[in-house]
């Protein structure tokens, strides 16, 4: 987890006058670990986590899973979540178990490049424009993605701190694809086209380190 991964963490929402110091705290930390990467360990992801806690709603819990929000633009896109958690419930049940049991918790985030698992909290962090731009079965399909991913990291027992080497990484993000094709095929009407999609995705290859550089320079960009 590098030092734009808190950006995931904690947005950038405009929020009440209260926060606003906080965030600006947080902004500026966000570029020294950005700069110095040996810096960032445990103990600032976790404390990083709860400071996101204090400036958000309220988690709610939904099937058994929490859904943490920031205070600005999330209420809908909460409602989305949970329609994508019922439709889990509905097709596949073994996901909803399989997320609560490694997963736990949803986090909806103000900035970010793309949905992501997040060991060292137990999250699935969803940027809300994501959320927002997503139908709610290809929210689905992002949720079943992100808890492979969670399943994976278990039996591999990779690093909270390292990603994996770009041929593990391929080979994983391949299997999280396949996972969301299977549930996708179950989804009537749009269960072909979605199955479709799923697979269609792996032509972006994001995982290569060039692109996840690029996509990194973007979110930085707009602080």
């Amino acid at each position: 987890m590098r030092g734009e991964a808190i950006l995931e963490a904690v947005g950038t929402a405009e929020i009440d006058g209260s926060h606003n110091e906080q965030f600006a705290m947080l902004k500026a930390v966000v570029r020294v670990i950005d700069a110095f990467p040996g810096f960032l360990g445990l103990g600032i992801q976790v404390g990083v986590f709860y400071l996101a806690r204090l400036v958000s709603d309220r988690p709610t819990t939904f099937m058994g899973i929490d859904i943490l929000r920031f205070l600005e633009g999330g209420a809908e896109a909460e409602q989305k979540v949970r329609r994508a958690l019922s439709l889990i419930d509905r097709y596949d049940p073994r996901w909803l178990h399989h997320m609560r049991a490694k997963v736990r918790r949803i986090v909806i985030t103000m900035v970010g490049t793309s949905p992501e698992f997040r060991p060292i909290v137990r999250g699935c962090y969803i940027p809300l424009e994501d959320v927002n731009a997503a139908s709610d079965e290809v929210l689905a399909l992002v949720l079943i993605h992100e808890t492979a991913h969670a399943r994976l990291h278990e039996r591999i027992r990779s690093s909270a701190f390292r990603r994996p080497r770009p041929d593990v990484e391929e080979r994983l993000e391949r299997i999280c694809v396949a996972r969301e094709a299977a549930f996708a095929k179950k989804l009537p009407e749009i269960g072909a086209e979605l199955e479709k999609w799923a697979k269609g995705k792996l032509d972006r290859r994001w995982w290569e380190p060039e692109r996840r550089k690029e996509a990194r320079r973007e979110r930085l960009r707009k602080l």
